[in-house]
């Protein structure tokens, strides 16, 4: 699955983005706090047939605010938690 379906599954399931904090949302109203082994937040994503895929939650605050999918997305401050649309 692309980076592209998989946001747009994200966006199906119910994430959501807030850019005024750079928080994700998750279905169930909770802020995202997974992370991955290297800090990055992460999303789990299941399909109709329960196939899971992972998303990082700043390729999907970047996707919400641009509607675009990039190579490559850096975090300004370093800060790998820090999703907010000016630091990425």
């Amino acid at each position: 699955m692309t980076r592209l379906e998989k946001c747009k599954l994200a966006i199906k399931l119910g994430f959501t983005y807030n850019g005024l904090n750079g928080d994700v949302i998750t279905p169930t109203g909770k802020v995202l706090i997974k992370t991955t082994k290297n800090g990055y937040l992460m999303l789990t994503l299941r399909d109709e047939k329960r196939k899971s895929y992972y998303l990082y939650a700043h390729q999907f605050a970047y996707f919400v605010i641009h509607n675009k999918i990039v190579d490559c997305i850096d975090h300004i401050d370093r800060n790998k938690k820090n999703n907010i649309g000016y630091n990425l």
